[in-house]
């Protein structure tokens, strides 16, 4: 009998093999219980997930996305989406992010950006960890910190860039810098009251009114960012 999810591990993350034939909340408990038992083999890491076997619709995958993290120290940093995926195809996509220089539009950089580290990019800038207080990054584009960012952020580093905005899985900092204005992040208020905002989700600041101003932003809609980012 086909287990209700099996883990397979790769070289730069896992993927899910979710059974077809048990009901959701089977398959969540299983995965809890799975990573739970696993903590200690994966230990305190980032990945790259993959689900197949099953389709799993956006909210089902942040369900299983959760009771990863839930139960176990692994931070997942990105979903790559393919109903037979491999790990050679599955390395193919996640070397496209894990590149320092993707193409011409944006750099990546994949880690955590320590207290003291000051990372610069003359493109937009996504970072596959945290930002600790007291590290600084900045970009002449656009920012996406797919972690928690607690130190100081700089977009629109670039006379020519217009429209630049910083996104954050988890927003700590108060304070950060788009183009020519810098200063506290005014929260959203309104946006959030509809999202019932907790510190971890996505939020993105842009300008407003010459002010910072932060706001919910979907799961869907940071991936997208992040393509418009990379292609």
């Amino acid at each position: 009998m086909q287990e209700a999810v099996t883990i397979k591990s790769g070289k730069h993350g896992v993927s899910l093999l979710c059974s077809p034939d048990v009901d959701f909340e089977t398959l969540v408990r299983e995965t809890c219980v799975k990573f739970a038992n696993s903590r200690d083999f994966f230990g305190k890491s980032s990945m790259v997930i993959s689900f197949y076997g099953r389709d799993l619709s956006f909210e089902e995958q942040e369900v299983m996305i959760q009771a990863i993290e839930l139960n176990s120290d692994v931070r997942i940093n990105l979903v790559m989406e393919d109903d037979q995926v491999k790990e050679r195809s599955m390395l193919g996509q996640v070397n496209r992010f894990y590149s320092d220089k993707i193409n011409e539009t944006a750099q990546i950089h994949v880690g955590d950006v320590e207290d003291g580290t000051s990372i610069s990019s003359n493109m937009s800038l996504l970072v596959l960890g945290n930002v600790y207080e007291g590290a600084t990054i900045k970009a002449a584009g656009n920012i996406i910190v797919f972690g928690a960012l607690y130190g100081n952020a700089i977009a629109g580093a670039s006379p020519n860039c217009d429209g630049a905005y910083i996104v954050a899985k988890e927003l700590y900092c108060e304070e950060a810098t788009i183009s020519k204005v810098s200063g506290d992040i005014n929260v959203s208020e309104d946006s959030f009251k509809l999202f019932k905002r907790r510190k971890k989700e996505p939020v993105l600041i842009s300008i407003m009114d010459n002010m910072l101003v932060a706001e919910p932003v979907t799961n869907e809609l940071l991936m997208d960012l992040v393509g418009n980012n990379v292609s």
